[in-house]
């Protein structure tokens, strides 16, 4: 757990993503079946390196020992979508998570983010108001916020360098 934590630590708040994934290892020399490092490590390799095929080996392993986990099943397939610029179904995928966690604001932060690179204005600003009825105190609402303002605004661009930067790189 130690490894897990100084992982983490390195991941979010250092930024060193070498030194995370060594610690990432090393948890998994431990407990090759440390739930943690499992997961987090799925999501270093897919987010901070791109490389696809070693993320979803790592999402398999951790679905192999803990093939109940249905939530974690929906968010490796939407982060493998997402990341090979499949926005739709991505898309598709955070409308399953979505129905498990539901009034859960981090997600609904996520749909509406998916919805940007579907440029689904509609069903983004849908989702942001369902989220400020069912989570109205929630600081990611003042994020959410702070979108519809830009949209009611007119202001699109920020939204559009995004989904177009997103669809040129395609990882």
């Amino acid at each position: 757990e130690a490894h897990v934590g100084l992982a983490l630590i390195n991941q979010a708040f250092i930024g060193n993503q070498r030194t995370a994934i060594a610690h990432f290892k090393r948890a998994l020399d431990n407990d090759p079946n440390n739930r943690d490092a499992l997961w987090y490590s799925e999501g270093s390799y897919l987010s901070c390196y791109g490389r696809r095929v070693d993320a979803r080996a790592f999402a398999d392993r951790y679905l192999n020992v803990y093939p109940l986990d249905s939530t974690a099943r929906f968010i490796f397939e939407w982060t493998g979508h997402l990341f090979s610029g499949e926005f739709q179904e991505a898309f598709r995928a955070r409308q399953r998570i979505a129905q498990i966690d539901v009034s859960d604001p981090v997600s609904e932060f996520l749909t509406a983010l998916t919805q940007c690179y579907c440029d689904s204005i509609k069903g983004l600003l849908l989702t942001i108001e369902r989220c400020e009825k069912t989570n109205p105190a929630s600081i990611v609402n003042g994020i959410m916020r702070a979108m519809k303002t830009a949209l009611d605004g007119g202001d699109m661009h920020a939204l559009q360098e995004l989904t177009s930067a997103v669809k040129r790189s395609r990882l």
